[in-house]
């Protein structure tokens, strides 16, 4: 499972590689976080770059589905590593600081989304992660 976009430098590739701590952990946040991967490959180069950062927790996943077939433009995470945009057809992905290629500050790549039918795949990706990376613990101490 994973989700491609490109600008003009860089197609992209973005996974959830799974959660960033093993279930013995007692914090609420540390039990809940994601390590997401994202692959750089220049289009004219063809260099690679592999980046990660623990930056989603398993319960903003449940917000960027909920999110896809709404009506809101932006969507933000606790960790700003990660941005999302939506206007009309595309959805923006804002890659910044731990997850930007060769540090530059923040860069910007889209997917096109001009049907129902691939905002109903992206969904089905998005329950896919949930279904495999549910939230740990509800239980457990938030800080």
């Amino acid at each position: 499972m994973s989700f491609k976009f490109k600008n003009q430098k860089y197609e992209v590739e973005l996974e959830i590689e799974g959660y960033e701590f093993d279930s013995h952990v007692k914090d609420y946040y540390d039990l809940n976080w994601l390590v997401v991967k994202v692959i750089f490959k220049d289009r004219l180069s063809g260099k690679i770059i592999e980046k990660k950062d623990a930056c989603i927790l398993t319960y903003e996943l449940l917000d960027i589905k909920k999110w896809i077939s709404s009506n809101k433009k932006k969507l933000i995470f606790m960790e700003p590593c990660i941005e999302l945009h939506k206007h009309e057809d595309t959805i923006t992905i804002e890659l910044c600081y731990e997850l930007s290629p060769e540090n530059e500050e923040c860069i910007d790549f889209t997917c096109r989304i001009n049907s129902n039918k691939k905002r109903l795949i992206l969904n089905e990706e998005i329950e896919k992660y949930i279904e495999k990376y549910p939230v740990r613990n509800d239980n457990a101490r938030k800080i």
